[in-house]
């Protein structure tokens, strides 16, 4: 009900199915960072594995992710610019999510032996990569921002460091 009912009400605002697919579109990797990563987590071994042992990271790297949509979505609506949800930073963990398996397999090749847990370890790095991604748009805003109103940040001055 509350979906549908949604939808049809941002259709009646674009008027156009044109419009309603764009405006669709842009939800596109909201719905993905939702949905994908429960997929993956239900319909695999492997994932349904790591969370059983490891539920922290994996919601940690899920709330990163949507962490990163969200932060670009305000940023577009503060600065009144169109939302770009299509990022780098999110194919790229699309990309590394979906390379797990294959690299486990090269790795098993290349070292003729049973890996324990690599998914755990490309886990790891993909939710580290997403909180670097997320503090490197905090530190760039708040740069921009400061560069933007001609202020000082990370900065002290000498007066205050000598007291």
């Amino acid at each position: 009900g509350t979906i549908l009912d949604n939808m049809r009400r941002v259709f009646r605002v674009v008027g156009s199915w044109p419009a309603f697919l764009r405006a669709l579109l842009l939800a596109m990797p909201f719905m993905a960072s939702l949905v994908f990563p429960s997929v993956l987590l239900m319909c695999t071994v492997p994932g349904q594995v790591l969370f059983a042992s490891h539920p922290r990271l994996i919601l940690w790297l899920w709330g990163l992710a949507f962490l990163k949509l969200v932060f670009h979505l305000q940023l577009a609506h503060i600065c009144n610019e169109a939302y770009q949800p299509w990022r780098r930073s999110f194919f790229l963990l699309m990309a590394g999510v979906l390379c797990c398996p294959i690299i486990k397999r090269l790795l098993q090749q290349q070292l003729q032996t049973q890996i324990w847990e690599p998914e755990l370890l490309w886990l790891q790095v993909i939710t580290f990569g997403m909180a670097l991604a997320n503090l490197h748009l905090v530190v760039s805003v708040i740069h921009s921002v400061a560069v933007f109103l001609d202020v000082r940040i990370f900065h002290i001055d000498a007066k205050v460091a000598e007291e």
